[in-house]
């Protein structure tokens, strides 16, 4: 077995003995004399494929008060702990002094080594030299010791003291291992004082490391499992630390209509999903030259990056979603696309019944007031979860669930959490459902009211996204979908009353938002918000009303602070096919950028086709539209009633704004329309 070790940190990037990046997944173990403990923490780092233990001694147990090592439990389960770890190649960060360091002991500064160096140094040197019962290796010899941490505590410290200590204990660090042992100060245990910064500087061998984020600010599944990597490396920190963490990044596909860019001569596309309530900084590294790269949106708030070779950077300053593209411009280089997904951090329920990875034959919904599903793959009967009134459902970060989600006249019930819902297994069934209720769903929610859906991401979903379907009182946020088969609407509410849709990233290759109203479900809608959203449309439509509107009336809906990366179809979008009757609709704050085939940015249209499901027309009346931002040019405007008694009335603009490069002027010209039938002109001001 070659080990990685010894290892090296470059750039903030731990690398391996050949100065390979090294896929770093953490864990932290205080080691005690409770050999249970010790056992199932093992299991566990096994099964989620940890890599590295930081683990922590309790040297009241390992030595005499002299600092020589004592014979006893704790000794020997430390051996078999160091063994097991070298067996299963699993590397180790060894902090040996955990309690007594913590301590002054009041003497004066030039007496401090008659204390505590002494005990340290004779404990060191025990330590190192101790041969292991199993191996009959010294310590100092094991192949997979990655470093040491070795000042668990600088609240206590002076700079005299500190001085001291290192210099003390620094020499027999480097007797035993020369500078092939990290030395770290993880920074988990405590900022480092301002008197005493200038002193960890000076001392070259020592490596100051985040390995440990508080996940009350910072949360990054191990991995994502189940779903194929990425080709492309990611890197992520919270703005000003001094190392990267290793931040999984996974592939994915488009459809891509009239845009080769996204993963043109040869190229990827890939995401990235974190928690983070701070500002955080990001290290993509891609497998050829970068030339070119960009952050969307980029409209509202421009996102700067830097390019060095192979590597972009940048910085968000807070949780958000977006996407860099990398080589768009650059015909002789694979173009890349990779959707940077940022949620705040989503506690995890105090109490729940965990299921860990695996297949789940039965499930008992209703056994604690939370079902949580741990990082790992899980299998569902007939790839459905069913969630019941009263009952949440947790998916944790890195818990990808191979199923769609059904749920019938729930009430009172919450889905939360940065996991996955992977549509990869589920069946798509023949044809297409236009008629009835949306039983074809991905995910389903049926009649439900006082419901919360907040966090969970779909991917590659087989067909609609998400349908809450005649719900009341139901709040979508922080919803991310990637998906790109035809069809894949990203979310598409209907008959529903009082719906919130807030935060959300849709990626899909249909409309982005689909308004209806169904027979099935309701004949009226109202009350629907939707804000602070992302879409990227392969296909069909960003911000739409319709087709298939079969309700009575659809009134009261708003579209605030949207940013549209990419779209195919219409963007300020009604299109009514059935007797709906639609009535106070507000788009504000709309940044349209990437629109692939020029089309109007504001289109309206009632009209007859092959999914009409009745013979009378619809209407619209009373549409606001204000402060509306477009990128370059913009495309005008079509309005096409259906006749004298169908039209489109009361369409009012407030504020069009277009964008070139740094520039951002009002438009003042006279509104281009590409059509206007059985429709009044549009009300400005």
């Amino acid at each position: 077995m070659r080990f990685a070790a010894p290892f090296h940190i470059v750039n903030g990037i731990l690398h391996d003995r050949d100065y390979k990046p090294f896929p770093l997944k953490p864990s932290c173990f205080r080691l005690t004399d409770d050999r249970e403990a010790a056992e199932t923490f093992l299991a566990g780092c096994k099964t989620d494929r940890v890599n590295m233990i930081r683990l922590e001694l309790t040297e009241a147990l390992l030595t005499e008060p002299d600092g020589n090592l004592k014979q006893g439990a704790a000794l020997d389960l430390f051996d078999d702990f160091v063994e097991e770890c070298c067996k299963n190649e699993i590397y180790l960060v060894f902090t040996p002094i955990t309690e007594k360091i913590k301590t002054p002991d009041g003497k004066t500064e030039n007496a401090i080594r008659e204390d505590e160096p002494i005990f340290a140094e004779r404990y060191f040197d025990a330590l190192f030299r101790h041969v292991n019962r199993n191996s009959q290796k010294m310590f100092f010899e094991y192949e997979n010791l990655a470093g040491i941490d070795f000042l668990p505590a600088l609240d206590c410290f002076t700079v005299t003291r500190l001085n001291t200590y290192i210099h003390h204990l620094g020499c027999f660090i480097q007797h035993f291992f020369m500078n092939q042992l990290l030395e770290l100060y993880f920074l988990d245990h405590g900022a480092i004082p301002g008197e005493l910064a200038s002193t960890i500087e000076a001392y070259p061998q020592l490596s100051v490391v985040n390995w440990f984020p508080n996940p009350e600010k910072v949360r990054i599944p191990a991995e994502i499992p189940g779903i194929p990597e990425s080709a492309v490396k990611a890197y992520v920190r919270e703005a000003g630390m001094p190392t990267y963490l290793d931040c999984p990044a996974a592939a994915c596909a488009s459809k891509a209509l009239g845009c080769k860019n996204v993963f043109g001569n040869g190229g990827q596309e890939g995401f990235i999903t974190l928690e983070a309530d701070c500002p955080m900084e990001f290290q993509l590294r891609f497998p050829c030259e970068v030339k070119t790269a960009k952050y969307r949106p980029s409209l509202r708030k421009k996102t700067d990056v830097e390019i060095r070779k192979d590597r972009v950077y940048f910085t968000l300053p807070e949780s958000c979603y977006g996407v860099l593209e990398v080589n768009y411009d650059v015909p002789d280089l694979p173009h890349f696309t990779m959707y940077i997904l940022v949620d705040p951090v989503i506690p995890a329920p105090e109490k729940a019944l965990w299921l860990a990875p695996g297949r789940h034959d039965e499930v008992d919904y209703t056994a604690e007031k939370t079902l949580a599903f741990a990082p790992g793959v899980h299998y569902l009967p007939e790839d459905r979860l069913r969630p019941v009134s009263g009952h949440d459902i947790y998916l944790a970060p890195g818990a990808v669930l191979k199923c769609g989600l059904t749920c019938e006249k729930g009430e009172n019930l919450r889905i939360y959490g940065s996991g996955i819902f992977d549509g990869t297994l589920v069946r798509r069934n023949p044809g297409e459902n236009w008629k009835g209720r949306a039983d074809d769903s991905f995910i389903h929610f049926f009649e439900g009211k006082n419901i919360i859906w907040d966090g969970p991401m779909i991917f590659n979903s087989p067909f609609w996204n998400l349908v809450p379907e005649g719900t009341h009182d139901m709040v979508i946020r922080h919803h991310k979908a990637i998906t790109w088969a035809v069809n894949s609407d990203g979310i598409q509410p209907r008959s529903c009353v009082n719906l919130l849709i807030e935060n959300c990233f849709f990626k899909c290759s249909d409309d982005s938002i689909a308004i209806k109203t169904r027979r099935a479900s309701g004949m009226h809608s109202y009350n629907i918000t939707i804000r602070n959203v992302v879409t990227w449309n392969d296909a069909g439509s960003s911000l739409e009303i319709g087709h298939t509107s079969q309700g009575d009336l659809l009134e009261n809906v708003s579209f605030e602070n949207i940013e549209i990366i990419r779209a195919c179809g219409g963007l300020c979008h009604i299109y009514l096919i059935d007797h709906s009757a639609v009535r106070n609709v507000k788009y504000e704050n709309i940044y349209m950028e990437g629109n692939t085939f020029k089309v109007p940015e504001i289109n309206f249209t009632i009209s007859q086709n092959f999914y009409s499901t009745d013979d009378t027309r619809a209407s619209i009346k009373h549409v606001s539209l204000k402060n509306l931002h477009v990128e370059e040019e913009f495309c005008g405007i079509s309005l096409s009633g259906f006749d004298d008694e169908h039209r489109i009335e009361e369409v009012a603009l407030d504020g069009l704004y277009i964008h070139c490069g740094e520039s951002v002027k009002a438009f003042t010209g006279e509104l281009p329309y590409r059509k206007l039938s059985f429709a009044d002109p549009v009300k400005i001001g």
